[in-house]
């Protein structure tokens, strides 16, 4: 990207707007096939510059991606030896669930604990 100018009208090196650069070397005597050369070599140039800029670019964002990767299997790897840890306290939370109350038979037991009533 050049560092001179402004989005409407693109500027040369002497700050001169290329367009007024341009006709002013046909009025001098400029050959249009030379002036179209130029532009096009110019052109070449700008472009040569974006992508290198581009490549530059890409190559971060594969650094950062990698970097990225290699964070979340890291992770992946920390949770997965967490995770018999919590698989184990769901157990034990289970069994004390389950576990019989006041000297009875379960939760889900019919027996009446008070003897029989008739």
């Amino acid at each position: 990207m050049p560092a001179k100018g402004s989005a409407t009208t693109p500027m040369d090196e002497t700050g001169t707007p290329a367009a007024k650069k341009r006709a002013l070397q046909l009025s001098e005597g400029g050959s249009i096939a030379g002036q179209v050369r130029s532009e096009i070599k110019d052109m070449m140039v700008m472009m040569q510059e974006n992508i290198k800029n581009l490549q530059m670019a890409m190559a971060s964002l594969v650094s950062k991606v990698a970097s990225i990767e290699c964070n979340v299997n890291s992770l992946m790897a920390t949770s997965q030896q967490q995770q018999p840890q919590m698989v184990q306290q769901q157990q034990y939370n289970e069994a004390e669930f389950l576990r019989p109350m006041h000297g009875g038979q379960g939760p889900g037991s019919l027996n009446n604990h008070h003897g029989a009533s008739q």
